[in-house]
């Protein structure tokens, strides 16, 4: 895993962009990135992020797990880990 120091919203954001996934530019306060199919996003603020999914009605989004930023490390696959429910 990546080192002892948090993650900043900045080393989120790269890794999210690496992975497809896509800044819509709405809001500043909140940052929210969405895969390529539309289906999935990370809702980034300024101490944590939530992983959510699209709703099969196109409603709104479904938050599935959040973590602080200070709580999350990338492995060495590249793989970011520290969410829970």
């Amino acid at each position: 895993m990546k080192g002892e120091s948090e993650m900043t919203r900045q080393e989120f954001i790269s890794w999210a962009e690496s992975r497809d996934y896509i800044n819509t530019g709405r809001g500043t306060k909140n940052i929210r990135m969405i895969s390529s199919d539309g289906s999935r996003s990370f809702k980034i603020s300024k101490i944590a992020v939530r992983y959510e999914v699209k709703t099969s009605n196109n409603t709104g989004w479904i938050k599935l797990y959040s973590a602080y930023l200070k709580d999350l490390l990338i492995s060495e696959e590249g793989k970011v880990g520290g969410f829970s429910r």
